[in-house]
């Protein structure tokens, strides 16, 4: 009796999870591309000394972590999260890795 008197919460939260999402893209996404920024920053100031090549290679790999850092931080907190964001951060990640490797082949 008491089971169908009660409103079913899960669906109540996947409705505000679908909400958020849409609300929460584009600051998300600012933020990604701030926090990645400075962590290619970060990453170029800490080996300084690595060839062009690297250094290139260090921007891609700080935009990554920061996206894929974005997405499980959106898990975290119970938002759906935005998977594109995952997906572009890996493949900016590998992007930055290969450049790391090409650098370490050419030096």
């Amino acid at each position: 009796m008491l089971a169908e008197q009660t409103p079913s919460r899960p669906s109540f939260q996947v409705a505000t999870h679908m909400h958020a999402e849409g609300m929460n893209a584009r600051p998300a996404t600012a933020v990604t591309l701030v926090i990645g920024l400075l962590l290619g920053a970060l990453f170029n100031l800490l080996w300084s000394h690595f060839p062009p090549l690297a250094a290139l290679g260090l921007w891609p790999l700080g935009l990554g972590v920061a996206c894929v850092g974005c997405v499980l931080g959106q898990l975290r907190r119970g938002v759906a999260p935005a998977w594109g964001l995952a997906i572009a951060g890996q493949a900016l990640g590998l992007l930055g890795l290969g450049l790391l490797f090409l650098a370490q082949l050419l030096g």
